[in-house]
């Protein structure tokens, strides 16, 4: 479920925790963890040509941290 485009995400996020931000950020660590190990399985069931070599990278480069 997305936010309406006119809501900041940050505050709907703390919304959807009952303004705990300790939740709030916890809640997001475990999506990030879930999507990481969700872009391992696919990276690891692509084959090489299917992707003309490109393979999506678990962890930014440092021109994206």
């Amino acid at each position: 479920m997305r936010p309406e485009k006119n809501i900041d995400v940050a505050d709907y996020i703390l919304s959807c925790h009952d303004g705990d931000p300790k939740a709030a950020i916890e809640a997001m660590i475990e999506e990030i963890e879930h999507l990481q190990h969700q872009l391992n399985i696919a990276v690891a069931a692509m084959g090489h040509g299917y992707t003309r070599g490109w393979k999506p990278e678990a962890s930014r480069g440092p021109e994206q941290a």
